[in-house]
């Protein structure tokens, strides 16, 4: 039966396994950041690219069909003489005169009303597009128009200006209070436009992808590093990238002194996409490099029992847990185990991982070590003769 203790299930204190510390990692690692990234860059980058493209063809599509806006301005002066009855009149009294007006025109009903009616306008629609602002310390005014054509813009602001400077200004404005500076002699196009709607698009639909993608990870956390499945089983654990015949037979090793046992029985666990030919591969590779590195390894495969002539050597034998088949007894191969090594491929969904740990947990066995590999490291084996003998 696995067992369940505490720190015999961790490497020693300098990380290493019986000199091969590549093959261990432990919580405190946090060399897989960018790989993380790149991980999730890689799952996430075609629903992120959908994402970038559906907001831009949509904020492309929205500024061709808003209306289109250009906006002038006009120019009028409080000449200091509206100020002071005497020449040259009142600079100060002019400036201040200036911030009134800046305040008085928009709000001027009777001059709103009389340039609608002469432009062929509503009111409200000039009053809504219509602002005044005095550049500070001066006397100056800028009156600024917002309109649906350039032709329409210019007349507005011409007739606002020529009413407001009148001799009878319709207002409270008395006659002489502005003069023209400057009447609108160009307009600018403004409001929404393919040509920055584009960029706009493309910057807000990457920030959308990146949060959707946060989320998602966050929803459906995978396990993408060894420190990532370290964290999630609380086990020591082996990445099969670049193992060599010597971290091999330390770890058969390894096992063998947790169980203390002359030849324990090795159950080897799948998990998400590493089913029975994966877990096989796992079998015959380490079965191969122990053997180079001198430590002495049977592959059981998934034969319940042990055989008679492997019980008499020292070593190990691995058997094949693949729980995702109900006909293959991986439950029942795992329970009469020594020791429990999960195999997970990086990507594999961290709820997958729990789930079978709660699984193992009603049989009362705890993994004592991990391996982790990437796709493509795992070689699928389909069939393998039964080896009951030792090699070494």
């Amino acid at each position: 039966m696995t067992s369940s203790s505490g720190s015999a299930g961790f490497p020693n204190s300098s990380g290493s396994l019986n000199g091969s510390s590549s093959l261990v990692h432990r919580p405190k690692d946090t060399t897989g950041r960018g790989r993380k990234a790149a991980a999730v860059f890689g799952r996430r980058f075609l629903p992120g690219l959908f994402i970038v493209v559906l907001v831009t063809a949509l904020a492309a599509a929205y500024a061709s069909r808003s209306p289109k806006r250009y906006t002038a301005q006009a120019v009028l002066i409080v000449p200091s003489a509206a100020a002071g009855a005497l020449p040259p009149g009142n600079p100060d009294g002019a400036i201040k005169l200036a911030k009134t007006m800046a305040t008085l025109l928009p709000a001027d009903r009777a001059l709103i009303d009389q340039v609608a009616s002469k432009v062929g306008l509503s009111s409200d629609s000039i009053d809504k597009h219509f602002t005044v602002t005095n550049d500070a310390s001066t006397a100056i005014l800028r009156l600024n128009y917002t309109g649906t054509t350039p032709a329409a813009t210019v007349a507005v602001l011409n007739a606002i200006a020529s009413a407001a400077t009148s001799a009878n200004p319709p207002g409270p404005i008395d006659a002489g209070s502005l003069r023209i500076a400057q009447l609108p002699t160009s307009v600018t196009p403004s409001g929404h436009d393919a040509r920055t709607a584009v960029p706009i698009g493309i910057a807000v639909g990457i920030v959308l992808a990146l949060l959707a993608a946060i989320a998602l990870e966050r929803a459906n956390p995978r396990i993408d590093s060894p420190m990532e499945l370290a964290e999630a089983t609380g086990t020591p654990v082996t990445n099969w990238h670049g193992v060599t015949p010597g971290g091999v037979s330390a770890l058969v090793s390894r096992w063998m002194t947790m169980v203390d046992l002359p030849q324990p029985d090795i159950a080897l666990v799948g998990i998400g996409r590493v089913r029975r030919d994966l877990l096989l591969g796992v079998a015959d590779d380490i079965e191969t490099l122990s053997k180079r590195g001198r430590t002495p390894v049977s592959h059981g495969a998934d034969r319940r029992g042990r055989d008679a002539d492997a019980d008499q050597r020292s070593g190990v034998t691995l058997r094949i847990a693949d729980m995702s088949d109900a006909e293959a007894s991986g439950d029942e191969i795992v329970q009469v185990s020594d020791l429990a090594v999960i195999v997970v491929q990086t990507g594999a969904k961290a709820s997958a991982v729990f789930a079978m740990l709660r699984r193992l947990e009603n049989y009362g066995v705890t993994p004592r070590w991990a391996i982790i590999a990437r796709p493509g490291e795992l070689r699928p084996v389909h069939q393998r003769p039964v080896t009951t003998a030792p090699i070494g």
